[in-house]
């Protein structure tokens, strides 16, 4: 490669950066713990064959595919009862924790808001 080449991609990669920068990705939900490697591949196998279902008309694929999704939704909740459980059984505030995680599965907050409380009238 030439120098003044390398000059010229040196000074494009510095303008593609710079137009279009890096973003750090957060994850939504870092603390579900029942979320496994185990449930994680099935659940990319699952999106390849809703594309693949999608662009066929094949029975046998979408018979395959709804099965498929059937046992992956059983899975998943098995897997989500039984780490709820162990948090149940490992907690010292059993009933706090219940709470904590109904909270958490229905994506409701704890308001602090004081309703006035009036009598006779």
């Amino acid at each position: 490669m030439e120098p003044s080449f390398n000059n010229f991609l040196n000074e494009y990669l510095k303008i593609f950066n710079h137009s279009f920068p890096t973003k750090k990705c957060h994850n939504k939900h870092p603390n579900q713990g029942w979320l496994t490697k185990g449930i994680k591949i099935p659940c990319h196998h699952k999106r390849d064959l809703y594309m693949l279902c999608k662009n066929t008309n094949n029975t046998r694929i979408k018979i395959h595919y709804k099965t498929y999704c059937k046992i992956l939704t059983k899975v998943i909740k098995m897997a989500k009862s039984l780490h709820f459980n162990k948090l149940i059984e490992c907690s010292i505030n059993k009933s706090k924790t219940m709470w904590n995680l109904v909270r958490a599965e229905t994506n409701t907050k704890v308001s602090n808001d004081k309703i006035p409380l009036t009598i006779k009238g």
